[in-house]
């Protein structure tokens, strides 16, 4: 019903609190998934809105069915300091460490500026996995290791990696 809804209803702000509130009633994590997924494929999302649907994508259990909608998120929208915070918090409560570097991977797709790469890396702070830590601080030092702040940032994440081979890879991609 809240997939038709999406569909076939022009939503403002107010028909937008309540789909998502009606979204929040859905016990099946994909089903959940499926309804975000159609309210952010519809648009118009902005300040509160996202800010809700973000939260709401974080109350679902499956790390899966959470990367998918995280990832439409960063995909579709930008995200402004109170949307940012947001989404960190449902990257934190992934368990997955694969599926939290696919999450920051899309982002960084999206948005390789300096404001989002530090993000990332802060994000990269909660991967316990050495190789995919690595992976997702290789993927930022190709984005942009010229500037300070962010190759400190590298260095910095770089050093809770155990692996020896897997912080080698990661500081020589930083210092080429």
């Amino acid at each position: 019903l809240l997939v038709k809804m999406s569909e076939s209803f022009p939503m403002d702000d107010q028909t937008r609190g309540i789909y998502i509130e009606g979204v929040n009633t859905i016990q099946s994590d994909y089903e959940r998934g499926r309804a975000l997924s159609a309210l952010l494929k519809k648009g118009g999302l902005n300040g509160d809105a996202l800010i809700f649907a973000i939260k709401s994508a974080g109350n679902i259990k499956s790390d899966y069915e959470r990367a998918q909608v995280l990832i439409k998120v960063a995909n579709e929208f930008e995200l402004d300091q109170p949307a940012q915070t947001a989404y960190l918090g449902a990257v934190s409560s992934i368990e997955s460490d694969y599926e939290k570097g696919r999450v920051l991977s899309a982002l960084l797709k999206k948005d390789p500026g300096k404001e989002t790469l530090l993000f990332t890396l802060k994000s990269a702070a909660t991967i316990s996995s050495d190789y995919e830590k690595a992976q997702l601080l290789l993927k930022v030092a190709r984005s942009n290791a010229n500037d300070d702040s962010v190759r400190n940032a590298i260095v910095d994440a770089a050093r809770t990696i155990g692996s020896e081979y897997e912080r080698g890879r990661v500081l020589s991609a930083v210092f080429r």
